[in-house]
């Protein structure tokens, strides 16, 4: 693994610290008068999620460990246990559904998971960034009140619920953004 100092962190970047993996959030750094730099970063723990703010002096040196990101498919799930496909070898892994948080319940059978793969191991996961899912549950909304900017919760195929425009009805299918859960649009109407 490279070593690499504090002045060259970026965001998105994995280092090996404390004994972890941590993907560095934000940072910056502080030039103080004759004294050397320091470097303040956000990082998260890969594996429990942790985030912390910490900070290196321009001697300090990190490991920054390679992560592979591969797509794989959602196949079922086994008891706390997700299972996943890999399109290319078609081997089966399967992933505490932990990793996947608060977005589990957004998930059906078939989506495809983004996977941050070290060693040969799966470290993290999270949905693609957009889905599109039905929607089976919508309650009513007052005619001619489409102008309101009045959201409202529906239930989607997952069982998972989501606010939207009231102009969204049952058997419409929408894009969601998986990071926000929030609705982005309509794909096609009942």
């Amino acid at each position: 693994m490279p070593s690499i100092n504090p002045s060259d962190f970026r965001n998105g970047m994995t280092i090996q610290y404390r004994d972890g993996l941590w993907v560095i959030l934000t940072h910056h750094s502080r030039k103080m008068g004759r004294g050397g730099a320091t470097y303040t970063a956000k990082l998260k723990n890969i594996e429990t999620g942790q985030v912390l703010e910490d900070t290196f002096r321009s001697g300090d040196r990190v490991e920054q460990v390679v992560v592979e990101e591969r797509d794989m498919q959602y196949l079922y799930l086994n008891g706390d246990m997700v299972v996943l496909m890999d399109p290319e070898s078609y081997d089966q892994p399967e992933l505490s559904k932990d990793f996947l948080e608060e977005q589990m319940d957004l998930l059906k059978e078939g989506d495809m998971v983004r996977c941050m793969m070290h060693e040969g191991n799966i470290i993290g996961a999270r949905l693609q960034d957009f889905i599109e899912l039905g929607v089976t549950e919508a309650p009513p909304h007052a005619k001619g009140d489409t102008a309101s900017a009045e959201y409202r919760a529906v239930t989607l195929e997952t069982g998972a619920q989501i606010k939207v425009p009231p102009f969204i009805g049952e058997g419409d299918v929408i894009q969601i953004d998986t990071r926000s859960r929030e609705y982005v649009k309509r794909i096609s109407k009942k």
